[in-house]
């Protein structure tokens, strides 16, 4: 399947519109002449407007190798970079490492085979919608603010910018393969990146001494402890919770106690009392799943043989979302608890809870999967689809086939690295669900991240808002970076948000003539006065916190 947007110049003095086609793999360079085509004899514009066709991340590579096929039906090939005018900082920091140069497309090839260490800056074209934790990340073509990346980079304090200028680029290229020191950051409202050569300037000794210095404190983990119940209500939940649940589910009681309306209900969490007794279940080798799991990556420590870790993880999901399955006892329970709480009759998101991710030493960004199942589909009696819940799905979306997925996602690469950096025990940690009603692609209007920045140094209470988002259920999270997402900048003083400045940055590449992506500007003082809401329930629950800052994804339906 393939799908298609239009984009349009976010300035909009400039006359410019791309085609972008996405997909999961490349398509063939005629069939995509034939549908730019098809949808650019439908276009009406003025004369003077340009179209370029803008590939996504998976249809870059194939573009590229055919070229002249578009050059010869008249199709241009651009790039968002045309429509950026300056450097973006994503994430400052420093980062000390090499500089290693790598197409988006090759990033886990270069891993598996050691060109792309751990330890190195990369350099690459643009960024794919998932990377390990590098030691920093530029890129040649514009990124997305608050994407899963970004705000992962943020967490750890890692460069992550956007090089624009050609003699930064020229910079860089002369260094591609030598150890420099990057600095990223924000000077008078302007990205600023430098960098300096190290090579041979510093022992390995005084090197690991710099590196050492950057890693902070350690990822405080509360280890996993029995709740003596399989699922729990999530109203009541605080973080005193989150070694019932995790992180994720247990901050949720916040949003639902302080904005009951305005957030998904119902709203239950399955505990670690439900992974433990999946991991615990004899497989027919005679061994336990976690006995499985053990022998499989007991033997890898940081930094990691990449190639080997890649096929001892992508065995284990195979063996948590394949080898193994629920019990009796445990299917009869998970369907009770749905059937209780009124989750029925449409389809139910399960996202990831874990006791490593969501907490205020480390946000986990991005590391863990959620997915959606139809209970109608399990209860139907076969294993035929389409499903009860989507007649659009040819096959069937049991719970307990996306409740295992979530369980296989605790081994998603990126997130078994991370502990494994941070020396996290594996018996300490585990995999919870949040479980709420899915909301329907075609019920959004519009979704996105916002980041809440408190202040409570001086004599009054300062609060920072980024907003990004975007039209219709468009990911912000795990964006398609030719898709340029509108940012939203605000800030207000006091309790309340009703003197907010409210700033638009950049608008959405979606958007018709670069309008907002929500109603300007009421949607956007009601979604502060709700952030804000909740943001005051935590700093009632935290009243020693002095300056701290918030995460929220929202949807407008």
């Amino acid at each position: 399947m393939a799908l298609g947007s239009i984009l349009r110049a976010p300035d909009p003095l400039v006359h410019e519109v791309s085609i972008d086609i996405t997909g999961s793999e490349p398509f063939p360079a005629a069939r995509v002449a034939q549908w730019i085509e098809t949808v650019q004899s439908h276009l009406v514009r003025d004369p003077g407007w340009r179209v370029f066709y803008m590939p996504s991340t998976e249809q870059q590579p194939a573009a590229e190798a055919n070229l002249a096929i578009f050059q010869a039906r008249g199709i241009v090939l651009g790039s968002p970079s045309r429509w950026a005018a300056e450097n973006a900082c994503y994430s400052s920091g420093w980062a000390l490492g090499k500089l290693v140069a790598v197409p988006g497309s090759q990033i886990t090839a270069a891993l598996a085979d050691g060109w792309l260490g751990l330890g190195d800056i990369l350099v690459t074209d643009r960024v794919p919608t998932e990377l390990p934790v590098l030691a920093s990340y530029i890129t040649r073509e514009p990124a997305t603010p608050n994407s899963h990346i970004a705000l992962l980079a943020q967490s750890f304090a890692l460069p992550f910018a956007y090089a624009r200028r050609s003699g930064l680029r020229a910079e860089i290229d002369s260094l591609v393969g030598k150890d420099v020191l990057l600095l990223a950051e924000e000077v008078d409202g302007a990205c600023q990146i430098t960098l300096k050569d190290t090579t041979g300037l510093l022992t390995p000794v005084r090197r690991q001494e710099i590196l050492d210095s950057k890693r902070g404190g350690a990822v405080r983990v509360t280890p996993i402890t029995p709740a003596g119940a399989l699922s729990l209500g999530v109203d009541t939940l605080t973080p005193a919770d989150l070694k019932y649940v995790g992180g994720k589910a247990s901050n949720f009681g916040f949003l639902r106690r302080s904005l009951p309306q305005e957030t998904p209900h119902p709203v239950i969490a399955f505990t670690f009392d439900l992974w433990t007794s999946y991991l615990d279940q004899a497989l027919p080798t005679g061994f336990t799943l976690r006995e499985e799991i053990n022998s499989h990556l007991s033997r890898h420590t940081y930094p990691p043989n990449v190639a080997a870790l890649h096929a001892d993880l992508a065995a284990v999901r195979v063996l948590v979302m394949e080898g193994a399955d629920f019990g009796s006892i445990e299917r009869a329970a998970i369907i009770a608890r749905l059937r209780k709480n009124g989750l029925k009759g449409r389809k139910i998101r399960f996202r990831s809870s874990t006791n490593v991710e969501d907490g205020e030493s480390f946000s986990g960004a991005g590391l863990y999967d959620s997915f959606s199942g139809c209970l109608e589909d399990d209860l139907d009696g076969d294993i035929t689809g389409p499903s009860l819940c989507d007649p659009a799905e040819l096959n069937e979306r049991g719970v307990f086939q996306a409740l295992k997925k979530v369980y296989g996602s605790f081994y998603n690469e990126n997130a078994f690295l991370e502990r494994l950096r941070h020396g996290v025990r594996e018996s300490d940690v585990g995999m919870a669900v949040l479980v709420h009603f899915s909301s329907p692609d075609e019920d959004e209007m519009a979704n996105g991240v916002a980041t809440l920045a408190i202040d409570k140094s001086g004599p009054i209470r300062k609060a920072s808002v980024h907003l990004v988002s975007q039209i219709g259920s468009e990911s912000v999270t795990n964006p398609d970076p030719a898709k340029r997402p509108e940012v939203v900048a605000s800030t207000y003083t006091g309790l309340t948000p009703d003197d907010a400045v409210l700033t638009r940055i950049e608008a959405s590449s979606l958007t018709e003539n670069g309008a907002s992506v929500m109603p300007w500007d009421a949607a956007y003082r009601i979604l502060l006065a709700q952030l804000n809401t909740a943001t005051l329930a935590w700093e009632h629950y935290y009243p020693a916190l002095v300056t701290f800052e918030l995460d929220f994804e929202f949807k407008r339906t």
